[in-house]
């Protein structure tokens, strides 16, 4: 096979473009810190980053998720808190009212805050979180608890609860708790809903019963519904139980969150990063090459017919 000048000239060419071409990927790696710039460089490490971006963008989404139930179980800590210390007055003032020292003068003033006490806790029941009631169950578009309630009726358990704006004239009670998806295949209920909270604790019959004593003018009444009192308060307890569980398990939950966006965040660069000193290196490497390859190139192609006449 005879080999012609062109025939070196072409070869060199194509050599040295191979190896410039080398050489520039490895300087982009170096400055990009990527080792992976297009499916095509390595097509089974961009799958697996491709399925790893998925998985991290479901982990942003359980870590909003449990950002979004944290802030309901904080608001829902911050109303027990003030139920409390609603139900703790309540029982000061059937305490005082319920002595030999009161009378009906002392009584209708302290009815008057009872009756504060219990609006009061009416407006913690149509307590807002965000543009939603917080203890709306299923249904937050609307006041779990009517506001303009008649205190002064009999108490029942849809006494204060809200008409449906969808069908005027009825009730609507607020039930259900929501559920949100905090990890793979673990949903969490948002927060308690109304009747569990203000009915279901009795938070709301023991201030009413109060109000009722002291309007009544009874003492007896009035020692009865101490009782009531204490034990709505032994029952709203077990919320605090309930929504401190709720708080421990939100975070155990981040935890683990947090921890598999690591994992995943650091198989993710092994496959798509170049590490620094490995680039450098390379680069250098190629950089070498090529300059040796210029070298020999020019050294072949200097020579001719004419250099072994001479």
């Amino acid at each position: 096979m005879r080999i012609t000048n062109q025939t070196l000239t072409s070869r060199s060419l194509r050599a040295l473009n191979e190896n410039l071409r080398l050489m520039a990927d490895a300087q982009e790696r170096a400055a990009t810190g990527k080792r992976l710039r297009q499916a095509s460089d390595d097509p089974a490490a961009a799958s697996e980053v491709m399925r790893i971006d998925s998985s991290l963008r479901a982990v942003e989404r359980y870590r909003r998720n449990v950002d979004s139930v944290r802030g309901r179980v904080g608001a829902e800590e911050s109303v027990l808190d003030q139920l409390t210390a609603l139900l703790n007055r309540a029982e000061e003032i059937a305490v005082g009212q319920a002595s030999d020292t009161s009378s009906s003068a002392t009584r209708l003033a302290a009815k008057l805050e009872a009756d504060s006490l219990l609006q009061y806790a009416i407006t913690l029941g149509n307590t807002r979180f965000g543009d939603e009631y917080l203890f709306g169950g299923y249904h937050t578009d609307a006041a779990p608890f009517n506001p303009t309630a008649d205190l002064n009726q009999a108490p029942a358990r849809d006494l204060y609860l809200s008409a449906d704006p969808q069908n005027p004239g009825s009730k609507r009670e607020p039930v259900g708790n929501p559920e949100i998806v905090i990890a793979p295949g673990f949903t969490m209920e948002v927060n308690h809903n109304g009747s569990q909270v203000f009915l279901d604790t009795g938070v709301l019959e023991a201030l009413h019963t109060l109000t009722q004593a002291l309007e009544s003018d009874d003492t007896n009444a009035i020692r009865a519904s101490m009782g009531t009192i204490q034990g709505s308060f032994a029952s709203l307890q077990e919320h605090y139980g309930s929504v401190g569980a709720r708080s421990n398990q939100l975070d155990i939950t981040e935890s683990s969150i947090l921890s598999l966006k690591a994992n995943l965040q650091a198989h993710r660069s092994g496959l798509a990063d170049a590490p620094f000193d490995e680039a450098v290196t390379e680069l250098a490497a190629r950089q070498s090459s090529y300059q040796a390859a210029l070298l020999a190139t020019s050294r072949v192609l200097n020579l001719s017919i004419t250099d072994y006449l001479r």
